[in-house]
């Protein structure tokens, strides 16, 4: 419950009745929902069983005083905000009140004026504490989720199967972000069309109605295909570019958020959402964030990569503070990506032992900082001429061949590609990329030959 919804709820506790009746009127007026006992006993049993945002209790009270209410609600963990008014306020009272975490005495006699000020002050201050905890636990939730999008990513590049991938992807927006309705749309032709490939929670009779091309208009507004678009009160029936699509709910938001790889859309996402859950911001910029993840896997994909190929893409953290660090001093840095490549029964550990061994002896003057993969490793070497790096990369791999740890040639090889900052690029993504295609290239030579 938040303060802006409703009435803060006050349980008055005070064995004088004159003082009950003077009281809950007149706080009643002030904006509170009030509950008001005579008997401590009975007030202290409403308590247990009854969260109340403030408790205005008086000190000495016969049977059970205002510090046995003060304990029972520190006991309980609320965050109901206390405050004492007494004629017989002590130094020891006051202190222990204030350990225990009473808001604030007010002394008898009464002041109706100030008893306002004081009530309101901590109506506020509880206000503040609720929406500070609200907010932390938003923040603690986008961290996980954005903490999932990542290790699901990185799984996603291991998948060969794209089917598989996919299911992954509308898996997470389903069951990990709780999306209800969800439609992946694809160019399986390569015609410039995308049309529902997979459906989350709507009848494909319905999904398959809905296509999207670059001219494409949902219910008055443009699609881009560029960053996302948002469509507020969609309501039972979208129009699609003039076609009237009967929705089986009330739809209040429709979302389509491209995939873009190489400033190419390759799909889109669309989600579309009932009156029940309506994404905020922070939710939307997930799903933004989930489809840069997954944009590597359409595009090795779509051209013929194996996503097994993709998984150092948790490098980019590495090679995006390298190149910050060359920024400031106005320098530069190259890079180096090896991979090895086997078949299936191929003992990867063994030859990522020895590789470690040579990728330190042949770059040792090259002060290198290295990130390491599954089947890969990339190799940063500030301030380093590119001639260099790959003068070391050959040295490695005619080492890796001399050694010919499973002495069957060709059952085992590693390629490597040579890229720099700024020369070939001046993002993490471009000098990733610019490695990744340089490798799939170098991989096809040998293929073919």
């Amino acid at each position: 419950m938040t303060l802006n919804e409703t009435k803060p709820t006050l349980l008055l506790a005070e064995n004088e009745e004159t003082i009950v009746n003077l009281l809950d009127p007149f706080i009643s007026d002030c904006g509170f929902s009030v509950t008001s006992f005579t008997d401590s006993t009975k007030a202290i049993k409403e308590i247990k069983k009854t969260h109340y945002d403030l408790i205005l209790t008086d000190l000495m009270m016969p049977n059970i005083s205002g510090m046995d209410i003060v304990r029972e609600v520190k006991q309980s963990g609320r965050d109901t905000k206390i405050i004492i008014f007494t004629g017989f306020a002590s130094i020891n009272s006051a202190i222990e009140g204030i350990q225990l975490g009473v808001y604030d005495y007010i002394r008898k006699p009464l002041k109706l004026d100030e008893i306002n000020i004081v009530l309101n002050r901590a109506k506020n201050q509880l206000y503040l504490e609720r929406e500070n905890h609200k907010l932390n636990k938003q923040i603690q939730k986008m961290l996980a989720d954005m903490t999932m999008l990542y290790d699901i990513s990185t799984i996603l590049y291991q998948i060969p199967d794209f089917e598989i991938a996919v299911e992954i992807v509308l898996d997470t927006l389903t069951e990990g972000m709780n999306i209800e309705n969800v439609v992946l749309f694809t160019d399986n032709n390569q015609s410039g069309k995308f049309i529902p490939r997979v459906v989350r929670g709507l009848d494909d009779s319905i999904v398959n109605k809905i296509n999207i091309q670059k001219d494409t208009i949902v219910n008055g507004v443009s699609l881009s295909f560029e960053e996302q678009t948002v469509i507020t009160e969609c309501g039972k029936r979208l129009n699609v570019s003039g076609a009237t699509i009967d929705m089986p709910e009330n739809i209040s938001q429709c979302i389509f958020i491209p995939v873009r790889y190489y400033n190419e859309t390759l799909a889109f996402i669309g989600v579309l959402q009932p009156d029940s859950h309506i994404l905020d911001s922070n939710e939307i910029k997930l799903l933004a964030i989930l489809t840069t993840q997954i944009a590597p896997v359409f595009g090795n994909l779509n051209k013929g990569h194996s996503s097994f190929l993709g998984h150092e893409m948790g490098s980019l953290p590495m090679i995006k503070a390298k190149i910050e660090e060359a920024k400031a001093i106005d320098g530069s840095v190259s890079f180096a990506l090896l991979r090895i490549f086997g078949e299936s029964d191929t003992d990867y550990k063994s030859l990522s032992e020895k590789l470690d061994v040579f990728i330190k002896d042949e770059t040792v003057d090259l002060n290198p900082i290295v990130w390491k993969g599954i089947n890969s490793w990339i190799v940063a070497t500030p301030n380093t001429d590119p001639v260099s790096l790959e003068i070391s990369c050959a040295g490695i791999r005619q080492r890796m061949e001399d050694t010919n740890l499973d002495g069957d040639k060709g059952k085992v090889s590693i390629q490597h590609a040579i890229t720099s900052y700024p020369q070939d690029g001046q993002s993490p993504d471009e000098l990733y990329h610019f490695l990744s295609e340089r490798i799939f290239h170098e991989t096809n030579k040998v293929s073919m030959n």
